[in-house]
């Protein structure tokens, strides 16, 4: 069986729909959707709500449709999105953030929950299939790169300033570190690496 599909989880007692996609085949999906419901984790807020108020055996898992070529995939959802309407699915479009409004202080907090995270390998074939093909402008390139090379202080455990580097790829590569573990302290996962605090300028 094809491991790609779109799929749809219903609450039964209100009819209430969410619209997802897999590369890994729906049962991994089923599985790992209600992993995280039960363990009150999962991403989708308005699914995970509605899982506290009425359980387990009022949600059903159903697959809608079997994409044989990745490369339809996102397509595929969105269509599934605009046909059903789910209101569980709060972003109409799933290649952007519309129809999502966050205030700054939300964007501030979420981009720093995300430093050093690692994206699920379903999650990069995702990214790739939809963004294949696609010319990045010059402007955009040197954005990237602006953002990615951002100052970093090292300090001693006890908070005096080391030395100030140009990005953690600098730092890392000069001492031998690891970016992963140097984004943990800046996140605030990790107080010090290697006897050393680490913070964004």
């Amino acid at each position: 069986m094809n491991d790609t599909c779109i799929y749809k989880i219903t609450n039964t007692i209100t009819g209430e729909e969410y619209v997802g996609s897999t590369l890994k085949g729906f049962e991994w999906r089923k599985r790992k959707h209600l992993r995280e419901l039960q363990n009150n984790k999962h991403h989708n807020r308005h699914l995970q709500n509605s899982y506290n108020k009425y359980g387990r055996t009022c949600f059903d898992f159903k697959i809608l449709e079997i994409i044989f070529d990745q490369n339809d995939l996102i397509k595929k959802e969105q269509e599934w999105v605009s046909k059903l309407s789910p209101i569980y699915n709060v972003m109409r479009d799933i290649k952007s953030h519309i129809g999502v409004k966050r205030s700054k202080e939300t964007c501030e907090k979420i981009s720093k929950a995300l430093i050093g995270k690692k994206m699920s390998n379903e999650t990069k074939q995702k990214l790739r299939v939809v963004n294949l093909g696609k010319k990045q402008s010059n402007d955009t390139i040197q954005r990237k790169r602006k953002k990615n090379f951002k100052p970093v202080i090292q300090s001693s455990r006890t908070g005096e300033f080391i030395k100030e580097w140009s990005s953690v790829t600098e730092a890392a590569e000069r001492l031998n570190l690891k970016r992963g573990v140097i984004y943990d302290c800046i996140g605030g996962r990790k107080p010090t690496y290697k006897s050393f605090r680490w913070s964004q300028k």
